[in-house]
C-alpha cells in the first residue's frame, strides 16, 4: 500500500526594510547635576513608551508617572516587568547607579507586508551613571 506524501510547505524568505537604530552617549557639562541628567535620561525613556501605548486602552501601571514632580523618583527607580503579549523589563541597581530598560515585541507586521512568525522586536537602553 503506497502512502500518499503531505506536501510540505516551507516558509519563503522575504527581504526585509532596515530601520535606523539610535544611540545617545552624553557626558554631563560642569555645573550640572549628574543625578539630575540621569533622572532626565530615565523619564524620556517612559515618555517614549507611553507613545508607544497611545493605540492601547491602558498604559501598564509602571510606566505611569505621577503628576507630582517630587513622586517621579519613587517611580522610576525601581526594578520590573511586564509581560502582556510585549515583554518590558527594567532592572535598577541604585549600588551601581545602573537603570536598563528593554521592550520585546512580536512582528505585528505593517500595512507593506505580513508577520513573520515567530520574529521578534527588541529596544534596549541603557544608562549608567558612575
Amino acid at each position: 500500500m503506497l502512502e500518499e506524501k503531505r506536501k510540505r510547505e516551507t516558509i519563503a524568505l522575504t527581504k526585509n526594510k532596515s530601520f535606523k537604530t539610535y544611540q545617545f552617549h552624553g557626558i554631563v557639562g560642569k555645573g550640572k547635576n549628574p543625578d539630575v541628567v540621569f533622572e532626565a535620561s530615565i523619564i524620556k525613556v517612559f515618555n517614549w513608551m507611553q507613545d508607544r501605548f497611545r493605540n492601547i486602552e491602558e498604559i501598564p501601571k509602571p510606566l505611569l508617572l505621577p503628576k507630582e514632580e517630587k513622586l517621579i523618583k519613587d517611580s522610576i527607580f525601581k526594578s520590573f516587568v511586564v509581560e502582556n503579549g510585549y515583554i518590558i523589563e527594567v532592572l535598577y541597581m541604585r549600588e551601581k547607579c545602573s537603570w536598563s530598560f528593554r521592550l520585546t515585541e512580536p512582528d505585528m507586521g505593517s500595512s507593506a507586508r505580513l508577520p513573520a512568525p515567530g520574529r521578534l522586536f527588541g529596544s534596549v537602553g541603557p544608562y549608567c551613571y558612575l
